[in-house]
Protein backbone atom coordinates (compact mmCIF):
# COMPACT_ATOMS: atom_id res chain seq x y z
CA UNK A 1 0.00 0.00 0.00
CA UNK A 2 2.58 2.20 0.59
CA UNK A 3 4.61 1.52 -2.71
CA UNK A 4 1.37 2.20 -4.31
CA UNK A 5 0.78 5.61 -2.55
CA UNK A 6 4.41 6.88 -3.13
CA UNK A 7 3.74 5.85 -6.87
CA UNK A 8 0.93 7.85 -6.79
CA UNK A 9 2.04 10.80 -5.43
CA UNK A 10 5.01 10.28 -7.96
CA UNK A 11 2.69 10.24 -10.78
CA UNK A 12 0.53 12.95 -9.57
CA UNK A 13 3.85 15.30 -9.36
CA UNK A 14 4.71 14.26 -13.06
CA UNK A 15 1.48 14.90 -14.20
CA UNK A 16 1.38 18.51 -12.54
CA UNK A 17 4.93 18.95 -13.99
CA UNK A 18 4.36 18.65 -17.19
CA UNK A 19 1.10 20.60 -17.44
CA UNK A 20 3.02 23.27 -15.66
CA UNK A 21 5.79 23.16 -17.98
CA UNK A 22 3.53 22.78 -21.42
CA UNK A 23 1.68 25.45 -19.66
CA UNK A 24 5.09 27.38 -19.71
CA UNK A 25 6.21 26.80 -23.25
CA UNK A 26 2.67 27.55 -24.33
CA UNK A 27 2.75 31.38 -22.83
CA UNK A 28 5.98 31.24 -24.12
CA UNK A 29 4.44 30.23 -28.14
CA UNK A 30 1.56 33.22 -27.45
CA UNK A 31 3.39 35.92 -26.59
CA UNK A 32 6.41 35.32 -29.26
CA UNK A 33 3.52 35.01 -31.51
CA UNK A 34 1.95 38.36 -30.41
CA UNK A 35 5.16 40.10 -30.93
CA UNK A 36 5.67 38.92 -34.46
CA UNK A 37 2.21 40.40 -35.19
CA UNK A 38 3.07 43.39 -32.99
CA UNK A 39 5.87 43.87 -34.97
CA UNK A 40 3.95 43.49 -38.83
CA UNK A 41 1.61 46.47 -37.53
CA UNK A 42 4.32 48.22 -36.98
CA UNK A 43 6.08 47.67 -40.05
CA UNK A 44 2.89 48.07 -42.25
CA UNK A 45 1.89 51.25 -40.51
CA UNK A 46 5.50 52.73 -41.40
CA UNK A 47 5.35 51.31 -44.87
CA UNK A 48 2.07 53.05 -45.43
CA UNK A 49 3.34 56.47 -44.24
CA UNK A 50 6.15 56.06 -46.69
CA UNK A 51 3.39 55.07 -49.56
CA UNK A 52 1.45 58.28 -48.85
CA UNK A 53 5.12 60.78 -48.37
CA UNK A 54 6.17 59.14 -51.66
CA UNK A 55 2.30 59.79 -53.39
CA UNK A 56 3.19 63.35 -52.15
CA UNK A 57 6.06 63.34 -53.53
CA UNK A 58 5.01 62.43 -57.17
CA UNK A 59 2.71 64.91 -57.02
CA UNK A 60 4.46 67.94 -55.99
CA UNK A 61 7.26 67.33 -58.48
CA UNK A 62 4.41 66.78 -61.12
CA UNK A 63 3.20 70.03 -60.04
CA UNK A 64 6.03 71.73 -60.49
CA UNK A 65 6.99 70.43 -63.91
CA UNK A 66 3.56 71.51 -65.03
CA UNK A 67 4.35 75.22 -63.62
CA UNK A 68 7.87 75.10 -64.91
CA UNK A 69 6.57 74.17 -68.53
CA UNK A 70 4.17 77.02 -68.07
CA UNK A 71 6.45 79.55 -67.28
CA UNK A 72 8.27 78.44 -70.15
CA UNK A 73 10.84 76.92 -68.71
CA UNK A 74 12.68 74.34 -71.34
CA UNK A 75 12.56 70.47 -71.04
CA UNK A 76 16.02 70.02 -70.30
CA UNK A 77 16.03 72.35 -67.59
CA UNK A 78 12.78 70.28 -66.30
CA UNK A 79 14.44 67.30 -66.65
CA UNK A 80 15.45 67.19 -62.71
CA UNK A 81 12.09 67.53 -62.06
CA UNK A 82 11.02 64.36 -64.68
CA UNK A 83 13.41 62.25 -62.95
CA UNK A 84 12.56 63.26 -59.08
CA UNK A 85 8.60 62.43 -60.03
CA UNK A 86 9.13 59.06 -61.86
CA UNK A 87 11.90 58.42 -58.97
CA UNK A 88 8.97 58.94 -56.35
CA UNK A 89 6.36 56.93 -58.33
CA UNK A 90 8.52 54.34 -58.36
CA UNK A 91 9.39 54.23 -54.62
CA UNK A 92 5.67 54.74 -53.89
CA UNK A 93 5.08 51.71 -56.31
CA UNK A 94 7.67 49.42 -53.95
CA UNK A 95 5.83 50.95 -50.71
CA UNK A 96 2.42 49.94 -52.24
CA UNK A 97 3.78 46.19 -53.05
CA UNK A 98 5.15 45.54 -49.61
CA UNK A 99 2.22 47.10 -48.31
CA UNK A 100 0.10 44.18 -50.23
CA UNK A 101 2.18 41.46 -49.15
CA UNK A 102 2.44 42.78 -45.17
CA UNK A 103 -1.23 42.75 -45.14
CA UNK A 104 -1.32 39.19 -47.05
CA UNK A 105 1.24 37.86 -44.57
CA UNK A 106 -0.50 39.60 -41.43
CA UNK A 107 -3.92 37.91 -42.07
CA UNK A 108 -2.37 34.65 -42.30
CA UNK A 109 -0.91 34.83 -39.50
CA UNK A 110 -4.33 35.19 -37.92
CA UNK A 111 -4.42 39.11 -37.26
CA UNK A 112 -8.01 40.46 -38.02
CA UNK A 113 -9.04 42.17 -41.14
CA UNK A 114 -10.66 45.23 -39.29
CA UNK A 115 -7.29 45.60 -37.14
CA UNK A 116 -4.71 45.32 -40.65
CA UNK A 117 -7.23 48.14 -42.03
CA UNK A 118 -7.08 50.48 -38.94
CA UNK A 119 -3.41 49.94 -38.64
CA UNK A 120 -3.72 51.74 -42.72
CA UNK A 121 -5.52 53.99 -42.26
CA UNK A 122 -3.18 55.16 -38.83
CA UNK A 123 -0.13 55.13 -41.06
CA UNK A 124 -2.10 57.15 -43.75
CA UNK A 125 -3.08 59.53 -41.15
CA UNK A 126 0.33 60.10 -39.21
CA UNK A 127 1.72 60.84 -42.91
CA UNK A 128 -1.20 62.86 -44.04
CA UNK A 129 -0.94 64.64 -40.32
CA UNK A 130 2.55 65.41 -40.82
CA UNK A 131 2.55 66.84 -44.43
CA UNK A 132 -0.16 69.30 -43.69
CA UNK A 133 1.77 70.42 -40.54
CA UNK A 134 4.31 71.06 -43.17
CA UNK A 135 2.33 72.85 -45.82
CA UNK A 136 0.84 74.62 -43.20
CA UNK A 137 3.89 76.52 -42.10
CA UNK A 138 5.31 76.63 -45.16
CA UNK A 139 1.32 78.07 -46.35
CA UNK A 140 2.13 80.55 -43.18
CA UNK A 141 5.46 81.73 -43.93
CA UNK A 142 6.64 81.23 -47.76
CA UNK A 143 10.23 81.61 -46.67
CA UNK A 144 9.53 78.02 -44.64
CA UNK A 145 10.21 76.72 -48.20
CA UNK A 146 13.92 75.74 -47.56
CA UNK A 147 12.71 74.11 -44.69
CA UNK A 148 10.07 72.16 -45.90
CA UNK A 149 11.87 70.45 -48.66
CA UNK A 150 14.57 69.82 -45.73
CA UNK A 151 11.86 68.14 -44.12
CA UNK A 152 10.73 65.99 -46.76
CA UNK A 153 14.40 65.02 -47.95
CA UNK A 154 14.71 63.81 -44.07
CA UNK A 155 10.86 61.87 -44.40
CA UNK A 156 11.93 60.30 -47.37
CA UNK A 157 15.50 59.02 -46.15
CA UNK A 158 13.86 57.59 -43.76
CA UNK A 159 11.13 55.74 -45.50
CA UNK A 160 14.27 54.78 -48.04
CA UNK A 161 16.05 52.92 -45.05
CA UNK A 162 12.85 50.65 -44.88
CA UNK A 163 13.42 49.58 -48.72
CA UNK A 164 17.12 48.28 -47.49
Amino acid sequence: MRKLLVFLTLFVYLILTSITSYAEESQDDLLQQQMIMQDKLITLRDITQCQVVYYNFSLYFAVANTIAKDFKINEKNREPLLKIYENSKDKYNQFREISKELMKESTEIGIPWNIIQQTEFIGQRMATDQLSALSNSLFEDPTYGDVFFDSLIAISNQCDNLLK
